[in-house]
């Protein structure tokens, strides 16, 4: 009797290791056939991480006729001096322009990219290198290079 049961709990965990991974595998192929779910993801990802970077952050962002406009606000504690804003999704850099340079702690400003990428509504567009040129009272020619991409939705 001992020896029928013998190999009942290996079969039993290889068993439900299988069903773990069958899962696992719909549950991938799944996320890859819904792309709005991994681009609502990247979204989620991208705001969270912008919104708390230093010393500028972005905190709003708008795609609309090919211009983008960007929320940009100081997270630094003193006033800086934004001197350009830079973006590049693959296909070439893009310069921003904005209405003022100096930036007092928490205030924030619109920079513009005019041109800046032509989509459709719905379509999530990765700009994969984010930098912000500044200056502090104490240094000049300082440089903000994200390490996260800027993920934004067409409108």
């Amino acid at each position: 009797m001992l020896k029928a049961r013998k190999g009942q709990g290996a079969t039993e965990y290889l068993t439900i290791l299988a069903v773990v991974l069958v899962i696992a595998i719909v549950a991938i192929v799944l996320m890859g056939f819904f792309p709005g779910l991994t681009g609502d993801s990247k979204m989620a990802q991208s705001s969270s991480y912008w919104r708390l970077a230093t010393p500028f952050g972005i905190t709003e962002t708008k795609l609309s006729g090919g211009t983008l406009e960007v929320v940009v606000q100081s997270n630094s504690p003193e006033v800086l001096a934004l001197s350009a804003m830079g973006l590049s999704n693959g296909t070439g850099a893009l310069s921003g322009t904005y209405g003022a340079s100096n930036f007092n702690p928490g205030a924030s400003t619109i920079v513009a990219f005019a041109n800046a990428y032509s989509c459709n509504s719905g379509e999530l567009v990765t700009f994969t290198t984010v930098t912000f040129n500044y200056s502090s009272p104490a240094f000049s020619g300082l440089q903000q290079l994200g390490q996260r991409d800027l993920s934004v939705k067409c409108s």
